[in-house]
């Protein structure tokens, strides 16, 4: 009998959105998925669409309903919770899969393998585009605690052995909780990929409020303290690489949000740490001149730079 995936899906007030998630889900080439929707405390349509697809699909389904808004890891972790598959796909309300994405993720699960993740769409007002090409496999601890090799959390499917060895998403986080996860599970286990895109990742208009800013800042200085920590025993001259990587992707992500000083200032901290981090050089220009990442000259290297966030 084929293996039993678990899908956890949390959604939030996607009732535009929502049944297009849904359907990809139903159309996977595996069929032996169990459906676990974690509504959110949502406000809008997205209880009676739900109820709709859940009457209407041969799915197995089960949907949970949080009483008010906890926010996505929260409802992530009370999926699994309830979930009984050894096999946990993610997916977001906004995102969805092409038809071979289970089939193909779970043909190079092996013993050592907890986490096979896949290529991936991005797909915006602009059109579609194929976001970063899995690179890494393997062990690849020290890697991701420089950065996050792995794709977006859509893209994942994990062992249930992981999560009974490292737990679950940590709520305390305000963002990159998966970044975290990522981690924890790269310390015990083995990383295997997909090549090939099989999953959509949809975006919207960015809208870059500072609320938003505050807790990826917050979320990136709390992984600061994990990383610290996870690297005590290393080589200093491997702590510095870790260290110049890590400031590099903080000092991107103010760049992309066009903070320039505070981009110039974790360009420089970066260089501290490793004077040959080519990136960090770059982006000290781009940040100290003030060069918007919307101007058309630098679109290229802003994709370049995109997998390095």
């Amino acid at each position: 009998m084929s293996p039993l995936v678990s899908v956890i899906l949390p959604v939030y007030n996607r009732e535009k959105t929502i049944l297009r998630a849904l359907e990809s889900i139903e159309n996977q080439t595996h069929d032996n998925l169990e459906l676990v929707i974690v509504n959110d405390g949502s406000t809008d349509n997205t209880g009676s669409i739900i109820d709709e697809f859940k009457k209407e699909s041969s799915v197995d389904t089960h949907i949970i309903t949080h009483s008010s808004n906890k926010g996505a890891n929260v409802a992530r972790n009370t999926g699994i919770k309830r979930s009984e598959g050894d096999y946990i796909s993610f997916l977001d309300s906004d995102d969805e899969w092409l038809p071979e994405k289970i089939e193909l993720q779970l043909n190079k699960f092996h013993e050592s393998v907890g986490v096979v993740y896949t290529g991936y769409y991005v797909e915006d007002r602009n059109g579609r585009r194929l976001g970063n090409i899995p690179k890494v496999r393997g062990d690849i601890y020290k890697k991701q605690l420089m950065r996050d090799h792995v794709s977006p959390t859509s893209c994942v499917m994990v062992h249930r052995k992981c999560l009974n060895k490292i737990g679950l998403f940590n709520p305390n986080l305000k963002a990159r909780q998966d970044y975290e996860m990522w981690i924890r599970i790269s310390k015990h286990f083995d990383f295997e990929y997909v090549e090939e895109p099989l999953t959509i990742i949809h975006k919207s208009p960015m809208n870059r409020i500072s609320s938003d800013f505050s807790k990826r800042m917050e979320a990136n200085l709390s992984i600061l303290e994990i990383i610290s920590e996870e690297v005590s025993s290393f080589d200093e001259v491997v702590k510095k690489k870790i260290f110049s990587k890590q400031f590099q992707s903080i000092s991107l992500y103010c760049y992309l949000n066009e903070r320039y000083r505070a981009a110039t200032s974790w360009s420089i901290k970066s260089l501290r740490m490793d004077k040959t981090n080519m990136y960090s050089f770059i982006l000290l220009i781009l940040s100290f001149l003030r060069i918007s990442p919307e101007n058309r000259i630098l679109l290229g290297v802003k994709n370049k730079f995109a997998e390095y966030l």
